[in-house]
């Protein structure tokens, strides 16, 4: 799991690369607070999704047979910390 000092860093470079790769013209003349306004909340979506895939590989790697798709619960935590739960049904071996 990452940690949300480390999530906001990898939001803050996918920013940073959409603009240095887009030609749209929003990008043209936008500071970096309006494309972390108007595309930040679908990157941070995007890097929690990551996330989540990374514990799922964790799983895979233990050799369990998943059956159907995790159930993931956001949990509260502190200020800078990315917290949740992943909860898997999966076959008996």
């Amino acid at each position: 799991m990452r940690f949300g000092e480390q999530i906001d860093r990898e939001v803050e470079q996918r920013l940073r690369k959409l603009s240095r790769t887009c030609a749209w013209t929003a990008f043209a003349g936008s500071s970096a607070q309006d494309r972390r306004a108007n595309y930040g909340p679908q990157v941070r979506s995007e890097v929690i999704g990551d996330a989540v895939q990374d514990v799922f590989r964790s799983v895979q790697e233990q050799k369990l047979k998943v059956a159907g798709y995790p159930r993931i619960e956001r949990k509260e935590g502190r200020r800078k910390q990315l917290t949740f739960s992943a909860t898997f049904e999966i076959y008996p071996r």
